[in-house]
Formats: structure tokens, C-alpha cells, sequence
């Protein structure tokens, strides 16, 4: 009989992540740009199908990495998942996620999906997923709701419920009430369910590990160039920016200096010429005094 856990919305992630198990290797299939470290993996895969979700998905990584991954090796591969799967199906991870990816394939692909997911998964299989049909808006020329180019990526195909699920090995953590805006913010007419679907998988030690046919170190290595890479060209820009600022502050110091010399010398200047002025100014009223005095007696002559 299939366990079905009913929660309010402030109890919803918080009962779903108590039953999500830590492992060595995590499949995180569609994950778009948001990597999801619900629990500790030592080693965490992502496979994303779109090449633009990829390249900012990397940078998301790093910047997750000094807390979230400090010990985990990162594989990010840009591939779909048949093509993962069908290359792959004969070996398996720990665990696999599917964190709102399967309402955004037809519901046949979805149901070969999660078969195909059976046969990789050694110990945990978690999906995500709304419990009704939500249909995802675009932004203002045709972008998706992060503002990229992944519109149709984002449409949804199929609706799932619990009952979609045949094994009795699920256990489901539902919330009828999760979603009460849609993706681009706009509030609903009424909140829309969500549920989890777990499902743990007794062990089976005929299984190998994915890693063994995954050249990892070739990954990782191409993983930390690219990383060390884009550190160096923002060490450069930090550095450029620096050497420009300390250029600029020598040309302020060295435009202050000259300019108060000017100062000083235009002072100089102005000092001068008014002692000129005040000269010329006593020389004007002394020899208009004598002018007038002069005249004075001339008149009190012809008197």
C-alpha cells in the first residue's frame, strides 16, 4: 500500500527532506540553473540538456561550492536524458532527482523516464512535481522566468498525481496548497498541490557504478580549468581595475600639487598687481592734488 504523507505548506520540505538519503554519487536530471544540494552527495552530477541553463549553472556551482560542495566532486554534463540514460542504464548512481522536470515531458516519456531511473538508482529515487496543471508564462520577448532563452523548455506536457505511481515502494509527501503564485511571481486564483515521490531501493550489489564508465578525473579536471579559468579572468579584472584606480589617484595627487602651485603663483600674482594699483592710484591723486592747487592759484591771481 502506497504511503501517502499529507503536510501543511510550512511543514511540506521539511518532512520531504528528512526521508532524502546523503550518498556518494547523485544523478540531478533537467536541473536547469539551480543545482539542488538538499543533502550531502560526495560526488554530484547534473545533466542539463540546454546549453545556455548550463554555462550559468556552472558559475552557480562555484559559487555554492565553498559551502555547499566544499567536498564534493562536480560533474556538470550538458546532455538530455535519453541520451544519459540510454548510455548509462546498465550502471547506476545512489541516488537520482527529477525536481520538477517530469510535468515538462508527455506523460509516456515521463512514465520511460522514471522506468529508465529504476534501473540506475542503488538506493533513492526523488521527484518533484506539481499535483495540477500550471501553465508557465514568459516575460517580455518570449524569456523564460529567469529572463534566458528557455521558454519552451519550460512548457508544461503532462500532470501527475500519486496514482501515476504502481509500485507500492513510494512514499508520497503531499501539499495541496504549495503553489500559490505561478513561475513569473503572478499570484494564482487558487494555490495550486504539490507532492514528493520517494522511493528507496533495496540494495543490489550486481549493480556497478556509473563512475566506473565515466572518465571522472577527465571531467573534473576539464571542470577545474574552466573554474581556475574564469578565476584568472576576474583576478586580471580586479587587478586591471586596481591599476586603473591607483593611475587615477596618482593623477588627482599630481593635479592637486599643480594645481596649488598655480594657486601659489596666481596669488603671487594678483599680490603684485595690487600693489601696482594702490602704487598707481597714490600716483594719480598726488598729481591730481598738485593739478588743483595750481589752478587755485591761478585763479586767486587773476582775482
Amino acid at each position: 500500500m502506497k504511503k501517502i504523507i499529507q503536510t501543511s505548506k510550512d511543514d511540506f520540505l521539511n518532512v520531504a527532506f528528512g526521508l532524502l538519503k546523503p550518498s556518494n554519487t547523485l544523478l540531478d536530471i533537467g536541473c536547469g540553473i539551480v543545482p539542488h544540494a538538499y543533502v550531502h552527495h560526495n560526488v554530484y552530477i547534473a545533466c542539463e540538456p540546454f546549453e545556455e541553463y548550463v554555462s550559468i549553472l556552472r558559475k552557480n556551482m562555484e559559487e555554492l561550492a565553498s559551502a555547499v560542495y566544499l567536498d564534493s566532486c562536480v560533474i556538470i554534463l550538458n546532455e538530455d536524458w535519453k541520451s544519459m540514460l540510454e548510455k548509462y542504464e546498465n550502471y547506476s548512481v545512489d541516488s537520482v532527482y527529477l525536481i520538477d522536470v517530469i510535468e515538462h515531458l508527455p506523460k509516456d516519456e515521463g512514465r520511460s523516464l522514471l522506468m529508465k531511473t529504476e534501473k540506475m538508482a542503488k538506493k533513492q529515487i526523488v521527484i518533484f512535481t506539481p499535483l495540477e496543471y500550471i501553465e508557465q508564462k514568459t516575460l517580455p520577448g518570449k524569456k523564460d522566468a529567469w529572463g534566458l532563452n528557455g521558454a519552451d523548455w519550460q512548457e508544461h506536457k503532462s500532470v501527475w498525481t500519486p496514482s501515476d505511481f504502481n509500485s507500492d515502494d513510494w512514499t508520497f509527501v503531499v501539499c495541496k496548497d504549495y503553489h500559490e503564485k505561478n513561475n513569473i511571481g503572478e499570484v494564482l486564483d487558487k494555490p495550486v498541490g504539490a507532492f514528493w515521490a520517494i522511493k528507496n531501493i533495496k540494495e543490489n550489489n550486481e549493480r556497478n557504478d556509473i563512475l566506473e564508465n565515466i572518465d571522472i578525473q577527465k571531467m573534473y579536471e576539464q571542470t577545474s580549468k574552466e573554474s581556475l579559468l574564469r578565476k584568472e579572468m576576474l583576478i586580471n579584472k580586479i587587478n586591471d581595475i586596481e591599476q586603473e584606480n591607483q593611475n587615477l589617484r596618482k593623477e588627482i595627487t599630481e593635479l592637486s600639487e599643480r594645481n596649488l602651485e598655480e594657486l601659489k603663483v596666481l596669488s603671487n600674482t594678483i599680490n603684485e598687481q595690487s600693489k601696482i594699483i594702490d602704487s598707481l592710484e597714490d600716483s594719480r591723486g598726488y598729481k591730481a592734488l598738485k593739478s588743483y592747487w595750481a589752478l587755485k592759484e591761478k585763479i586767486k591771481k587773476s582775482i
